[in-house]
């Protein structure tokens, strides 16, 4: 049943969505990605440049459906240039010999495979290489390979991935099913070869793609960024067990958080050329389009930190401050509950690292006042805390659907309210938390503690601690500054290798969002 699938989703996919499965295949038999094109000129007809265990390098052009004469014409330019032209990068030798090949998800017709073994006698004279061919049949060999050590076996677990692959295309990600497919699929906790280990973080990734490929042909950027940072997330989650290793999983994972990146560049740009974020009709989507401009304004802030971090796209970064302003100076954006947390967090650090800093303290107080006046004790419901997701919230307070119990109160604590708090104190607004500060020593902070570390990359955990601490009254300054300032150690893969990644995470995981989060973040951008 996989098998046809996979085949399925081979007939099926776009050239984009095979370029990261093809590139998982290379992965596994430990090809070293040297250089993977964004599609534009350039690029000498080379859509993908691997160095082989072996130090001989290959060159790859990548189309999509069956190439007959007619396409054949079109794309010859670009064989011929895949061919002839070197390969220019700075980690590859000049002049270094490579082998290239036109690879297709289709048929070659007999009539191009002529056209190609004349054309091969000439480029053997000329450049001593020739092309070759990969087609439907062994390439979709080639993904079967990649998935023996590592398919889901058991009926249940076929079962979830069915019904993630089949999901509506248009909806949220189901984070709760896709972070338990991930579980039972990856041999968490148990032994591996490191000869298999490449081969499973590979395959991991590709069955993570075949059920994003349908939010990628829906244009659902913000599910498909998601799905991608679950699927981060858990395969972290196995390589903390390998750490020695980083040589084998690091490349599945660069290819993982590059997807993720085309999907929130996708979302970004298809937020700045909406004028209201609306959609649909208005009438309905009133009713969540506060929702949805917090979603928005969070990834927007984000991307544009990531880009000022790499100093890249600056009149792309302008844009996005000035919209992300803007929906903070006229109010779009609503608390509607602490799994808004991290989304409001990305836009404090943006206006603050813009010199907005005044702004982002508004913002930051707006936050606090907002949660320790609605979750004092004798509240009802009280601000629903990080677990309850907008999905959720949108289902019980927007549609009516009875989502929690009537009698459920989140009064007289809170997870995320220290964030913001020391967000204050860190720069040193001491006379606007003077003001919020009785209404936040009514609020004991509260902070889920996983078993390990690690386990901070699983949805949900069985084994933790919950740890509740009030605040004092009266507190002292010096103290209270330096508990705020004290930036936590590094413990996870997450946090040592891929700091700049915190945020979004938070963002996916927003029940994982902490005090200590919060400073490793501020570390990385500020």
């Amino acid at each position: 049943m996989i098998e046809r699938v996979i085949e399925n989703w081979l007939d099926n996919t776009t050239e984009r969505e095979y370029e990261f499965g093809f590139c998982q295949v290379l992965v596994a038999r430990r090809y070293k990605i040297v250089s993977k094109s964004s599609h534009g000129p350039g690029e000498h007809g080379k859509d993908l440049v691997c160095e082989d265990p072996a130090g001989h390098y290959h060159a790859y052009q990548l189309k999509t459906g069956n190439i007959s004469l007619e396409y054949w014409r079109r794309i010859r330019g670009e064989v011929e240039e895949l061919v002839a032209l070197p390969i220019e990068h700075p980690s590859v030798p000049g002049g270094a010999q490579f082998r290239p090949y036109l690879v297709t998800n289709g048929q070659i017709s007999s009539d191009v495979r002529h056209q190609i073994v004349k054309f091969n006698e000439i480029w053997r004279d000329n450049y001593n290489r020739q092309l070759e061919l990969i087609e439907r049949g062994p390439l979709l060999q080639d993904f079967l390979e990649l998935h023996k050590t590592l398919l889901p076996v058991d009926p249940v677990d076929f079962e979830r991935f069915l019904r993630l692959f089949l999901a509506d295309r248009l909806e949220a990600i189901d984070k709760g099913q896709f972070s338990k497919f991930m579980e039972t699929l990856l041999p968490l906790g148990k032994p591996v070869p490191r000869a298999k280990l490449s081969r499973v973080f590979s395959s991991a990734a590709v069955l993570a793609a075949y059920i994003l490929s349908s939010y990628t042909k829906g244009r659902n950027h913000l599910a498909e960024a998601e799905g991608w940072l679950l699927a981060i997330a858990h395969l972290l989650l196995l390589a903390e067990a390998f750490p020695t290793y980083e040589a084998v999983w690091h490349r599945t994972l660069t290819l993982c958080f590059d997807a993720w990146e085309l999907a929130v560049r996708s979302l970004v740009e298809e937020a700045l050329s909406s004028g209201d974020w609306a959609e649909g009709d208005l009438l309905t989507d009133s009713l969540v389009i506060s929702y949805r401009s917090v979603i928005l304004a969070g990834y927007l802030s984000i991307y544009a930190l990531l880009l000022g971090k790499r100093d890249s796209d600056r009149e792309l970064r302008d844009a996005i401050y000035l919209r992300v302003r803007k929906s903070v100076i006229e109010r779009k954006l609503f608390f509607w509950g602490e799994s808004a947390s991290p989304y409001f967090y990305a836009v404090l650090l943006l206006l603050k690292i813009r010199g907005d800093e005044g702004l982002a303290c508004d913002l930051a107080a707006s936050v606090i006042s907002t949660i320790s006046h609605q979750n004092k004790l004798g509240s009802m419901p009280g601000v629903p805390d990080p677990y309850c997701t907008p999905e959720e919230l949108t289902r019980q307070y927007v549609l009516g659907e009875q989502v929690f119990p009537d009698n459920l109160s989140f009064a007289g604590r809170s997870f995320t309210l220290k964030v913001f708090v020391e967000f204050l104190v860190r720069r040193e607004r001491k006379r606007a938390l003077k003001s919020l500060w009785y209404g936040v020593t009514g609020i004991d902070q509260a902070e889920f503690v996983p078993q390990s570390p690690q386990d901070m990359f699983r949805w949900r955990n069985r084994e933790g601690t919950l740890v509740t601490r009030r605040w004092k009254q009266p507190e002292d300054w010096q103290s209270l500054y330096n508990s705020a300032s004290a930036v936590p150690p590094r413990l996870t893969l997450l946090s040592k290798g891929y700091p700049e990644f915190l945020l979004p995470f938070a963002l996916v995981y927003p029940h994982r969002f902490t005090s200590g989060i919060s400073k490793l973040i501020e570390e990385t951008f500020l």
